[in-house]
């Protein structure tokens, strides 16, 4: 009897699949992952890994978590510096600063995402003007030049040439001088307990190894591409462009994420001890300093 009845179920385990796997062989289609080494057939506008048409769907698969992981960590870096500024707006004695800080945080939090995204897109980065070429360019122009279309946003960028290597040894060298110049002035500082402006100095000790490599090398390490439009008309060529779609993601995201972070960081700074902040001030610091020293490090 148990013998009949683990055929049984393995009989209806496996059913599914066997009629999966009919119905796909009409089509030449397979429900397993050889679909993956396929040709994808597609393109794919923003690709930070080389990719065409005629490469398998696992290639496209890995051009989407490589943009995922590009879209995250540009937006967690810059949803973490929006939602701190934020966050102490929040708490300013400035009544202005401080309403638009809250009405800022209450508005987006209180707006799905979704809504958001397709806000700025379409609203927002597709009412742009159409980019068109003749005597003048059809977009908004800001300083650098960069240039704001419907198509996206080009901006110059820095390239690298052929000493771009050679200068990152330079580099290299100046980081470990630097921090050599540092770690010695800080011994220096607690034997005459007074300051010898390490900052300072290793600042000045990066930035001469790294001039004296830059200014060494018979070719500059980096150059400046400027964006041109196309010839077709239909975009920029050198530089820098971001497509809208990635624009809007990221820029909706960044907004959507820095309220949550500002109420965190508000909370955060309320949550330390006024007895701190007052000693802070007993002992001559300013607000900045007292900000960076002793709120902030406990409030984060």
């Amino acid at each position: 009897m148990f013998g009949n009845l683990d055929t049984l179920g393995i009989t209806d385990f496996q059913q599914p699949f066997f009629r999966v796997e009919q119905v796909n062989g009409k089509t030449s289609l397979s429900p397993w992952f050889r679909f993956l080494y396929s040709s994808a057939g597609f393109d794919i506008l923003d690709t930070p890994i080389s990719y065409t048409r005629q490469d398998p769907y696992l290639r496209a698969l890995a051009v989407g978590i490589v943009n995922t992981i590009r879209v995250g960590v540009i937006g967690i870096i810059l949803s973490t510096l929006l939602g701190v500024l934020t966050g102490v707006a929040r708490l300013s004695s400035n009544w202005l600063l401080s309403k638009i800080a809250l009405a800022y945080i209450e508005v987006i939090r209180n707006t799905p995402l979704l809504v958001q995204l397709f806000f700025w897109y379409f609203a927002g980065l597709l009412a742009l003007p159409r980019l068109r070429t003749g005597e003048e360019i059809t977009a908004v122009i800001l300083p650098g030049p960069i240039y704001m279309t419907n198509r996206g946003i080009a901006m110059p960028w820095i390239r690298g040439t052929p000493t771009t290597g050679q200068w990152a040894l330079f580099v290299v060298a100046a980081i470990a001088l630097a921090w050599l110049v540092s770690f010695i002035l800080k011994r220096q500082e607690e034997k005459r307990q007074r300051s010898l402006r390490r900052s300072t100095w290793t600042f000045l000790t990066f930035f001469a190894v790294a001039a004296i490599g830059w200014f060494v090398l018979p070719v500059q390490p980096l150059r400046i591409e400027q964006p041109v439009v196309a010839d077709t008309g239909f975009g920029f060529v050198g530089g820098l462009t971001i497509l809208p779609q990635l624009t809007a993601l990221v820029f909706g995201l960044v907004i959507y994420t820095g309220a949550f972070i500002a109420e965190i960081v508000r909370a955060g700074i309320q949550a330390v001890p006024k007895g701190q902040t007052e000693a802070a001030r007993a002992l001559g610091l300013r607000n900045a300093q007292m900000l960076r020293l002793i709120i902030l490090p406990q409030a984060l």
